[in-house]
């Protein structure tokens, strides 16, 4: 049986905080692997972009949420009703395109 390691992710911003201060002991209540540690203290981290919304809180979010514009909240009746015919004259290719003829 074949036992999978599952990689750890850190936010970005925690390795240049071990950057900068060049100490591999600040912050051990976060449990960081030693040699990870180690390694955000000598090397550089890569750039990184970042988006204002990714700071926000859940409540934030949602409140932004219900401001954007609904936009399947409403759809036109003569719409349904242009759909319904249109299928209705592909179903039926042997019924005449424009009405009933009466004798």
């Amino acid at each position: 049986m074949l036992i999978r390691k599952t990689k750890q992710s850190y936010d970005p911003r925690l390795w240049a905080v071990f950057y900068e201060s060049k100490d591999p002991n600040i912050l051990p209540q976060l449990s960081i692997l030693k040699s990870t540690r180690y390694t955000w203290c000598k090397r550089k981290p890569s750039e990184f972009i970042s988006h204002e919304s990714f700071d926000k809180t859940k409540i934030e979010l949602i409140a932004e949420n219900e401001k954007l514009p609904k936009r399947f909240s409403f759809v036109p009746l003569w719409g349904i009703a242009v759909l319904f015919l249109y299928l209705m004259r592909v179903d039926c290719p042997s019924s005449p395109a424009v009405g009933i003829d009466i004798l």
